[in-house]
């Protein structure tokens, strides 16, 4: 888990995986939450993909 240096109202997660000799793979979540602790909003990024 890595946090926002600039203050704790979102918190990344960043799931990477390299299953075998394929290619590695990674998705984001992205937490985030009010001054009150409360969360609002969920953002869940699949893998970027070149082109």
């Amino acid at each position: 888990m890595m946090t926002d240096p600039f203050g704790t109202n979102t918190w990344f997660y960043v799931f990477r995986q390299e299953p075998g000799h394929q290619k590695v793979t990674q998705q984001t979540l992205t937490l985030t939450f009010n001054s009150g602790g409360v969360l609002t909003n969920i953002d869940n990024k699949p893998a970027l993909t070149s082109q």
